[in-house]
């Protein structure tokens, strides 16, 4: 297995906020442990979707669905682990100052 860097960007997704519901998105980054970068972005993708700050949070209708990409994958050395600092985080973006 080997490591890689998975970084995500989520678009499109409402949420209730302090004015009410708004849409919003975010940039994530997953560190796994995987075989290729495809299964890499795989898993990030499952880790994400199964996020419970999104799952209990998001109110899109199924016609308006949000949407995840993927921006980038860095396969990692061993020694590499510094990365993991960064690996779960996730940083909400307001829709209006991005696209």
């Amino acid at each position: 297995m080997t490591a890689y860097l998975v970084r995500l960007n989520g678009q499109n997704f409402l949420m209730d906020g302090k004015g009410g519901p708004r849409k919003n998105q975010f940039c994530a980054t997953r560190l796994v442990n995987a075989e290729d970068p495809k299964q890499a972005e795989t898993l990030a993708l499952d880790f994400i979707r199964n996020d419970a700050r999104l799952k209990k949070n998001v109110l899109n209708e199924v016609s308006d669905p949000p949407r995840i990409n993927l921006e980038s994958i860095i396969k990692l050395s061993a020694t590499a682990y510094d990365a993991q600092i960064r690996a779960n985080a996730l940083y909400w973006l307001d829709d209006d100052t991005q696209e």
